[in-house]
């Protein structure tokens, strides 16, 4: 992955449609918990990565990686904004400028 396709938390990647397609390619039948959660750390940048790093260590990978995705699913997940939101944002700054 390139640094533009990474999800970072901001606003450049949306954090949904990282999931599906990081779950897409990483939902292989007898895959390795502690492979699937490297190849993550591979997929994410900043504050993400960060929380990734911290659990690769773990002496219970599968374990860790469900704590990885409560957490950023917690985080992440609310923040994440519909088309509709988006738009009436949008249109919310065009008045106001």
């Amino acid at each position: 992955k390139n640094e533009n396709e990474k999800f970072g938390g901001d606003e450049n990647v949306n954090y949904r449609n990282f999931k599906q397609r990081f779950e897409a390619v990483s939902e292989i039948d007898g895959a390795d918990p502690l492979d699937v959660l490297n190849e993550l750390g591979r997929w994410v940048k900043n504050a993400p990565k960060r929380l990734v790093d911290a659990h690769v260590g773990s002496a219970k990978p599968k374990k860790a990686l469900k704590e990885v995705w409560k957490q950023l699913d917690m985080y992440y997940d609310s923040q994440v904004q519909t088309a509709s939101e988006r738009i009436n944002s949008r249109e919310g700054k065009d008045k106001q400028g």
